[in-house]
């Protein structure tokens, strides 16, 4: 009897045994497969103890898997910013530790997420020097969250409840993912003409950007009527995207020595009291033409129009301009044609992807589950269940047979 207990305890842990060693090599083969990347070790137990999904538990997701997260919360990442590579990046132990720094002001609903992702040219020169200083996390922050500065601006989670359907859908948020908001938008203290006196009259901008680009015709000898030009142009490439104040079309002539019959001019303009004066530009007594701060988040604003034109219409000839509308004493123009900055542009872009994106990710990941694994972590617990019972009937068997 003792003898024909033991065998069947062997028997229900090899059982056991058989279906765990299935599942690792199916999660094995997937890797190996290129659909996921390696799971990140432990990082600690004081993210544990704040709730969040231990590294131990944060399984890989392939390229599909993300992209089916991304339509479920309505995210429109730039064409072919997803892929393998980047995939595997995102269960980088640093990159998952980065993720978690972002996680708790979600939970509070101080941030949401973005639906479309993109750096603004007039964000650049920030994004370039949080790159540079290794702010990667107030980087990620600011490409693809936004803070919640209305009470009626959705939080992530009543997003994910509206954007996904009711079937179909392979994933679930984390139980550890809870929403416990501690911040709620305050009302703006400022008087009804502070934001106007800030960010400017909108109808007096419209004006000045006109007179700017009326000017920079007349140096050049053209008139409005005269020329083909393009207002509010938009450009885009990868996560960084902007929109021309002008964009001018000069056509030369079947005799013009140039090796291109066009070209076209960004024109991009700034109105000001006189304050800009010795910060973004220095002038000189008599002329139209400054020295322009190369430094200052205009002009870098300006190279980023000039990096995302050239990407778009290449091989056309491509130039900005930068012309500044001065309203002191009395009115004055200033200009400078703008040097392209194309490397530290290009690897902004890659920063982005290779960097933001991953991190990004990764807090998806830890945030939302897919159903399939859900049921698979209930397997294991039933397994670890069976286990644990053969364990004790097969030490009260052995109890028995020693004292016996």
């Amino acid at each position: 009897m003792e003898t024909n207990s033991l065998n069947r305890i062997h028997e229900r842990s090899s059982e056991a045994t058989c279906r765990i060693t299935g599942k690792r090599k199916h999660f094995i083969n997937r890797a190996r497969a290129g659909e996921s990347g390696g799971v990140a070790q432990p990082s600690g137990d004081k993210q544990e103890e704040a709730g969040l999904c231990t590294d131990r538990e944060l399984r890989p997701l392939s390229v599909d898997d993300y992209q089916t997260l991304l339509q479920c919360l309505n995210i429109n990442l730039p064409e072919g910013a997803l892929n393998p590579e980047v995939s595997h990046r995102s269960t980088h132990p640093d990159v998952i530790k980065n993720s978690k720094d972002i996680i708790e002001k979600l939970r509070s609903s101080q941030l949401t997420v973005v639906e479309k992702p993109r750096l603004s040219c007039v964000k650049v020169k920030h994004a370039s020097d949080l790159r540079d200083r290794g702010k990667i996390t107030d980087f990620l922050q600011m490409l693809f969250f936004k803070k919640r500065t209305k009470a009626s601006e959705r939080t992530l989670k009543e997003r994910w409840e509206m954007n996904t359907p009711a079937r179909g859908c392979r994933f679930r948020m984390r139980d550890s993912f809870k929403e416990t908001p501690v911040f709620t938008p305050q009302k703006s203290a400022r008087a009804p003409g502070a934001r106007r006196a800030w960010f400017g009259d909108p109808a007096d901008n419209k004006k000045n950007e006109m007179d700017c680009f009326r000017f920079f015709l007349q140096q050049k000898g053209l008139e409005l009527e005269e020329v083909i030009y393009n207002r509010e142009y938009k450009v885009e490439s990868g996560f960084i995207s902007g929109r021309l104040d002008f964009l001018l079309e000069l056509k030369h002539s079947a005799e013009s020595s140039k090796a291109s019959q066009s070209e076209k001019i960004i024109i991009e303009c700034k109105g000001t009291r006189g304050d800009m004066v010795g910060d973004v530009f220095t002038s000189r007594d008599g002329e139209h033409q400054a020295e322009f701060n190369k430094h200052h988040k205009y002009y870098c604003q300006t190279q980023a129009y000039l990096y995302l034109l050239k990407k778009e219409v290449s091989p056309v000839p491509v130039r900005a301009v930068l012309v500044v509308k001065v309203t002191a004493e009395e009115t004055k123009f200033y200009c400078t044609e703008v040097e392209d900055d194309m490397g530290n542009m290009e690897e902004l872009n890659s920063f982005c992807r290779e960097e933001a994106l991953p991190r990004f990710l990764a807090a998806l990941n830890l945030i939302f589950q897919k159903v399939m694994e859900r049921e698979e972590e209930k397997e294991r617990e039933e397994e670890k269940e069976t286990e644990s019972v053969g364990e004790t009937e097969r030490d009260g068997t052995m109890e028995r047979i020693s004292s016996s």
